[in-house]
């Protein structure tokens, strides 16, 4: 805390209000009881699109597993084909097929690159209302906590910006494998390969 420049803070401290305040989000809607729950692998798929360090990184999570998986893009175009290459890599090594997709309106997701492929692999795409990222919560959520943990392994490795796409890989990586409640198979075949150490920083980057 000292070296960060902040005083420590008193015993008596019940809790901090500023920090309550910034932590303090939006409740996101109770979409969940108009829709079925996801109880199988790859039933639901929810997409978003973020800007990070100047890049734009591409997140998809599988409701049931609530697993995550990143792609660092080098524009803002990349995005259909990588979620095709994803859907298409998920089926193959798995025994389920995706049935739904769901994300925001934006152009990455809604054009006829993806609407032709859902269409040729009966996929279902639903979209989240313009402007309403409560109504995309799932994918709202997975930022926050990629982000956390990006934040997290910056601060205690104490690494130079030019590393947090790598930190934002290992945040993914170590989401992948924490344990959850939501979670029941943990024997399919979406995990990734055994991490290595990047001994200089410290920290755990996912080789692809």
């Amino acid at each position: 805390m000292k070296q960060l420049g902040f005083s420590k803070p008193s015993k008596t401290t019940k809790y901090c209000e500023e920090c309550v305040l910034s932590k303090s989000t939006r409740n996101a809607f109770n979409d969940h009881l108009s829709r079925n729950k996801a109880i199988k692998l790859l039933e639901r798929l929810h997409m978003d699109l973020a800007f990070i360090n100047q890049q734009y990184v591409l997140g998809i999570l599988d409701e049931f597993s609530r697993k995550p998986f990143i792609f660092i893009l080098n524009s803002k175009s990349e995005a259909p084909q990588k979620v095709i290459d994803l859907l298409n890599f998920m089926e193959n090594q798995t025994t389920h097929k995706v049935k739904s997709i769901h994300s925001d309106n934006g152009s990455e997701f809604v054009n006829s690159t993806i609407s032709e492929f859902c269409k040729t692999k009966g996929i279902k795409q639903t979209t989240s209302v313009s402007y309403t990222p409560q109504n995309n919560g799932l994918a709202e959520r997975m930022w926050r906590s990629l982000l956390n943990t990006t934040r997290s392994l910056i601060f205690q490795s104490q690494i130079p910006q030019t590393f947090v796409n790598d930190a934002i890989l290992t945040a993914c990586f170590l989401l992948q494998y924490r344990p959850n409640q939501k979670r029941q198979n943990q024997n399919d075949k979406t995990k990734t390969t055994k991490p290595k150490l990047f001994s200089k920083c410290g920290i755990i980057i996912r080789i692809a």
